[in-house]
């Protein structure tokens, strides 16, 4: 039982079990409403407040009811109230008009009875909408829905990448879902890094893509992991380590000029045909999807994207990568001691072990910065792909 605004108490747990039925059997009709047949549709808690006192005679003053129904497509924000796990819907009360809304289990996105133990928020927003009963329902799917729709239409826009699980291999593709509830279409031929020998071994996973288009006809955003790779492989190719032995597959068979490498679902390099005696010879044994064992040679930057060189051999990768790499290890985010030679305006950088040093020129910071004779660097980053230190003094 719980008390209204006035003296009136109302069962809730009465109307609760009504379900979906449409007319309200908790209100108290009086004698004439009774025989002429009277229905009352309004559920809210006000329901019986508002009877008494529209047809009331001895009501002292008129009374005009404000007209609370809701609206399809409106938007409440929320309070979790009761859960009914045999009706199987969640009791909650709008925050603006106190009103209740009922919210069946199939329109809530998470366990319900996380609801119960506080392991979810007790606030959140809900859609209004209608059963085949008539009935105004909430659900908070379907308000998730537009809210997750709003976020895909602004990565649209600034070109960010997102996760989304794949659920259903359709012609010329799958469908994946965003958070569980936007329908998204990845094509085929953007779901890998190169070519998809079994389709099947994508669905269930949770893979990053970014918004190709959108596809108007069908209502669905079409989305793709080759586009993050591609967006995101000028800062993922400082992951690999020059120097480091790898496994990959051949995405196709092999070239005349060498043979492209696939590596970690992401990555694809070149193993050239010079870094074979007899390339002609070697290629023979290859096929398309056949795993291969390299080395990262180098990687070069070609008009602002990365090319990763491949090495079957690490003795034919240069001292310089290999040097660059390792002071990548070494100094990568270290506080270091430097003194300044003037001679040719550079300083010495004292290496962790304390017996090496590395110079670096600072010509380029001649009137714009200060430089003691002795002190100490702050090592931000390490790029051993274009040979380079970006470093503050301390």
């Amino acid at each position: 039982m719980q008390k209204t605004n006035q003296t009136e108490l109302i069962d809730f747990d009465l109307l609760f079990r009504q379900g979906n039925s449409k007319i309200n059997q908790t209100i108290k009709l009086t004698a004439e409403d009774q025989r002429s047949g009277f229905k009352i549709f309004c559920k809210e808690p006000y329901a019986q407040d508002l009877y008494d006192k529209y047809f009331s005679s001895n009501a002292e003053t008129s009374f005009v009811p404000t007209n609370k129904d809701f609206e399809l497509g409106k938007i409440c924000t929320v309070t979790a109230k009761k859960i009914d796990f045999d009706e199987k819907v969640i009791e909650v009360q709008d925050l603006a008009s106190l009103s209740t809304i009922f919210v069946p289990f199939r329109e809530f996105s998470s366990e319900p009875s996380l609801l119960v133990h506080n392991e979810i928020n007790h606030s959140f927003k809900v859609i209004i909408y209608k059963n085949d009963n008539g009935d105004f329902l909430g659900s908070e799917k379907r308000c998730a829905a537009l809210t997750y729709r709003e976020d895909l239409e602004d990565y649209l826009k600034t070109e960010k990448w997102f996760y989304v699980k794949v659920t259903n291999l359709v012609k010329g593709g799958y469908l994946a879902l965003y958070k569980g509830t936007v329908k998204c279409f990845l094509p085929g031929s953007h779901a890998a890094a190169n070519v998809i020998r079994d389709f099947n071994d994508y669905l269930n996973k949770e893979i990053p893509v970014m918004i190709e288009n959108f596809d108007q006809t069908n209502d669905l955003f079409i989305v793709s992991y080759k586009k993050y790779i591609k967006q995101t492989l000028p800062q993922k190719v400082h992951d690999l380590v020059i120097g480091e032995k790898y496994s990959g597959i051949l995405t196709n068979k092999p070239y005349e000029f060498g043979m492209f490498v696939e590596f970690q679902n992401y990555f694809t390099g070149l193993l050239h045909k010079t870094e074979f005696q007899n390339y002609e010879e070697v290629s023979k044994q290859y096929k398309s999807g056949d795993t291969i064992e390299f080395y990262v040679k180098d990687i070069i930057m070609k008009k602002g994207e990365p090319r990763i060189i491949l090495t079957d051999s690490y003795d034919k990768i240069g001292q310089e990568q290999l040097q660059w790499q390792d002071l990548k290890t070494k100094i990568d985010g270290q506080t270091l001691d430097y003194t300044l030679d003037k001679s040719d305006f550079s300083i010495a950088i004292s290496m962790p072990d304390g017996e090496q040093t590395f110079k670096s020129d600072v010509n380029h910071l001649k009137g714009r910065t200060k430089i003691s004779d002795s002190g100490q660097i702050k090592v931000h980053k390490v790029d051993a792909i274009r040979k380079q230190l970006r470093y503050d003094f301390v």
